[in-house]
């Protein structure tokens, strides 16, 4: 995440030079860089193609952390402007649904940092994609547990939709996850390394991708209607016998 800590547009140099390591070493790049149009700016994934003229491609995180990358009630906030300043606090939200990369064969879908949390959100870019692609940076949870919590919420992603799940981080815990939810390949937190790996994509859509999370709502629905179906019951029952 932020791997690249400037706006693309003020690096496109320093990318140049980067492309044409690319067609020498014959590989993608995918970073994250933060973008902006039209006044807005967004935190996000970049796909540079090794091909002779490339085309940028970018996902836009949609879910914001409050009070890090948008600052919740701006208005009323505004008073303290003066006083506190805090840099890139006011991102943009990109789309729910955004167009996969594509490299080769295989399909992408990307997310950044905590948006892998929301499994409901994740399941909606994940549909038809091969591999589900995830950076982030974890150096705000230090040397804590929340680095191995993090990792095993986004092993869920994995188990959920059924497809290998790729993840870099910035001092966190770099990983290849299996579809079964398997850390099979890792980097250690706070440590600089390479993680080669290869995965296998798969296009087809589990039924948690189709569906999300409605069982579990109706689920609720249905218990709830049972359990005021059944005290009504017992109350009528208590007074006819009283």
């Amino acid at each position: 995440e932020t791997a690249i800590p400037y706006f693309y547009q003020d690096v496109r140099l320093f990318l140049d030079d980067i492309h044409r390591l690319q067609q020498e070493k014959s590989f993608d790049l995918i970073s994250g860089v933060p973008t902006y149009t039209d006044e807005k700016y967004y935190n996000s994934i970049l796909l540079q193609p090794k091909t002779a003229t490339p085309i940028a491609s970018f996902y836009k995180k949609q879910h914001l952390l409050p009070f890090g990358e948008y600052m919740p009630l701006r208005g009323l906030l505004n008073i303290f402007k003066d006083y506190v300043q805090i840099p890139m606090a006011d991102f943009s939200r990109g789309e729910i649904v955004q167009q996969p990369f594509t490299i080769g064969l295989n399909r992408f879908a990307p997310s950044i940092c905590f948006e892998a949390v929301f499994g409901n959100e994740i399941r909606q870019n994940a549909k038809n994609v091969d591999v589900l692609l995830n950076i982030s940076n974890d150096a705000w949870f230090g040397k804590s547990k929340a680095q191995n919590q993090h990792l095993n919420i986004v092993r869920m992603r994995a188990i959920e939709n059924k497809k290998y799940l790729i993840r870099a981080t910035n001092n966190g815990i770099t990983a290849v996850i299996s579809p079964n939810g398997t850390v099979e390949k890792s980097l250690p937190s706070f440590e600089e390394g390479v993680l080669i790996a290869s995965v296998i994509g798969n296009d087809k859509n589990t039924l948690y991708s189709t569906i999300g999370d409605m069982p579990y709502v109706i689920s609720f629905i249905l218990w709830g209607i049972i359990v005021s179906v059944v005290s009504a019951y017992c109350n009528r029952k208590r007074k006819a016998l009283s």
